[in-house]
């Protein structure tokens, strides 16, 4: 297998005319939802553009969610740029590879390798705690009512028990 050639890369702003999705992706996406986090977050993770194509390999369900809400009306959220009647956003540029393959490849990784990890349901449930304890606002961060309820149910437990969030559980213990 030969290497792709390879440029620096670069994050470049593209209007959102001039980005062309792969010809196939099979992910879904949940737009209402990445919506809702670009307008609460901005525009944090840049798109990818496979050079050899020009179409994107990662980045489809921000796309859609950046167009919706663009042809919605509306200021661009954060960290993307207004031209004329179209939003300019950032791009990450000067990856290739080696075969339509590969990108197709590359694109399915992009999109299985994340959930694959699962989470540490004890971290997570702490760390949500924590931020509902700070009034952070919890919605739209990709977990329901209900969900969040059960992973946070044992620190709101212990608090209540009066505890302040439990006992050390020692050196020993990973948390």
């Amino acid at each position: 297998m030969t290497k792709p050639e390879t440029q620096d890369p670069r994050i470049e702003y593209l209007p959102l005319r001039q980005i062309a999705p792969a010809r196939r992706n099979p992910k879904r996406h949940a737009d209402a939802d990445i919506q809702k986090s670009i307008r609460r977050f901005g525009f944090v993770a840049p798109m990818i553009m496979n050079e050899a194509t020009g179409t994107l390999v990662a980045g489809h369900g921000r796309l859609d969610a950046l167009l919706a809400l663009r042809n919605a009306g509306g200021d661009p959220p954060a960290r993307i740029r207004a031209v004329g009647d179209d939003w300019a956003v950032p791009v990450l540029r000067g990856v290739s590879f080696e075969s339509d393959a590969e990108a197709e490849a590359y694109l399915l990784a992009d999109n299985a390798l994340v959930p694959l990890g699962g989470w540490d349901d004890l971290t997570l449930g702490e760390m949500l705690a924590d931020l509902g304890k700070l009034d952070v606002d919890l919605s739209g961060l990709g977990w329901d009512d209900v969900e969040l309820g059960e992973l946070m149910a044992p620190f709101e437990e212990e608090d209540d028990a009066g505890t302040g969030g439990g006992e050390d559980p020692g050196p020993d213990v990973d948390r």
